[in-house]
């Protein structure tokens, strides 16, 4: 009777023990389906991230690559040669390059026009960088001081030498006036009388509505945070050598600026739609400074001053006014002073250095050649020291708007492309500089995977 109790719970025990060890072994089964299910849908998502990633690489490698050869910009044509923007597009060339079919969707996109050009800005110093010494970076903040200290100088100046000559003109009928020339020369032609006679005087205008400053622009959406370049200070400095450096001037004036501006630089600082215009504002503002510090020297040489003085007396003898004396001597030292600045100028607009602070040995005009005809004084000599053209649109960009500098230098950057390289579907406002994409990928048993990714140009 025991033996069969014995056998009968014997049985049982076995019995819950297989129950238990099949429970377990299914649960050990489905854990370890879990964890290889888990591991099989981890892999697809880091094997549709990598995709992805791999095939945003491959869109964004089909850059402008003419815009790089010129500009050394890097971005994206939205159009796709086009008339037309679409992200569609951006999208489509995502799937084909990473050979799947996925919903993606354009949370944040970035156009190289988008906040005042900051792309384009960013660009253009992370290129300067591995381009230029520092040597320069420490020249061309002692140019800024020049300049912001003659500012408000040379347009006093200016009105002092119009208020003479006015005085002088009201005051002498015109058959006695010895300042009839020089008169004359100020109110002739300002370019043909600066510029070398070898060089034509451009004639190229440009139709502003065209230009991404003067046409409402397609804009990107979403924010992102701007490259770390550094110092602010030396960001805006390597960004006008990068200009000087992409873009011509009047003197460095390219001889295959086709259809676009001749003189980009004046254009970038003056923003005005005519070649000419931009470089007479241009030549006036560095007229201007000449003529202050010009002025300025020969108040400080008694020699010169005293000659002046002495010419003054005597032709205020010759007329019977007196009077007159003190007008006439300050209107022959600012004469004299015009007469420098436009050797000075003359030599700048040939591609040479001119001295900025004057000196007894760097003065160039005699007092005998003040009252004369322009065209009859003698050839300017060069100077090995000084400071060039270029050194003078450094000193205005200094205190230009730098944000409106920037557009105006896309302006350029289009008009280049679109008329001279043969690229009219291109629109700066349609150029993709960053991007920030949700993609939505559906795996087996409706399961969806949802990531994104991020691309820039540096």
């Amino acid at each position: 009777m025991k033996a069969q109790e014995f056998k009968s719970l014997s049985g049982s025990v076995h019995a819950e023990m297989t129950v238990f060890l099949s429970l377990l072994f299914v649960i050990f089964l489905s854990f370890i389906g879990g964890i290889l299910e888990s591991a099989s849908l981890q892999g697809m998502k880091s094997e549709k991230r990598a995709d992805v990633s791999l095939a945003m690489d491959s869109v964004f490698a089909e850059y402008h690559s003419k815009l790089f050869e010129l500009y050394h910009i890097f971005s994206l044509d939205g159009s796709y040669e086009s008339d037309t923007y679409e992200e569609k597009k951006i999208c489509d060339r995502l799937n084909y390059y990473a050979g799947m079919e996925a919903e993606h969707e354009i949370e944040k996109i970035q156009m190289l026009t988008d906040h005042n050009g900051q792309a384009f800005y960013e660009q253009a110093v992370r290129w300067m960088e591995t381009e230029i010494g520092h040597g320069i970076l420490e020249q061309i903040p002692k140019m800024e001081e020049l300049w912001k200290e003659q500012e408000e100088q040379y347009t006093d100046r200016e009105e002092e030498l119009d208020q003479a000559l006015e005085e002088v003109e009201e005051a002498l009928p015109s058959e006695e006036n010895p300042f009839t020339d020089v008169i004359r020369m100020r109110n002739d032609d300002f370019l043909k009388k600066i510029l070398p006679k070898s060089k034509q005087i451009s004639e190229k205008r440009v139709n502003m509505s065209e230009l991404p400053t003067g046409r409402r622009l397609l804009s990107g959406r979403g924010e992102f945070s701007n490259q770390v370049l550094g110092n602010e200070t030396v960001s805006d400095i390597l960004f006008g050598e990068y200009m000087l450096r992409h873009y011509n001037n009047g003197v460095t004036e390219r001889e295959d600026c086709g259809k676009g501006l001749a003189y980009e630089m004046e254009y970038i600082l003056e923003g005005t739609d005519e070649d000419g215009e931009n470089l007479t504002r241009v030549l006036r503002k560095i007229q201007g400074i000449r003529l202050a510090l010009n002025y300025g020297f020969l108040l400080s040489d008694a020699q010169r001053c005293a000659k002046a003085q002495t010419w003054a007396a005597a032709l205020s003898a010759v007329i019977l006014m007196p009077e007159l004396t003190e007008v006439l001597k300050h209107a022959l030292l600012l004469v004299w002073s015009y007469r420098e600045t436009v050797a000075d100028l003359r030599i700048l607009m040939a591609g040479e250095k001119c001295v900025f602070w004057k000196t007894d040995s760097s003065w160039r005009t005699e007092f005998s050649e003040i009252l004369i005809p322009d065209e009859q004084t003698q050839e300017e000599t060069k100077d090995e020291n000084g400071i060039r053209y270029e050194d003078y649109l450094r000193m205005f960009y200094a205190v230009t708007a730098k944000e409106t500098m920037r557009m105006r230098a896309i302006d350029m950057l289009e008009i280049n492309l679109r008329k001279q390289e043969g690229m009219d579907y291109f629109r700066a406002d349609k150029s993709v500089n960053k991007i920030e994409m949700r993609t939505t990928c559906t795996f087996r048993r409706g399961i969806s995977y949802q990531f994104k990714t991020c691309y820039e140009y540096r």
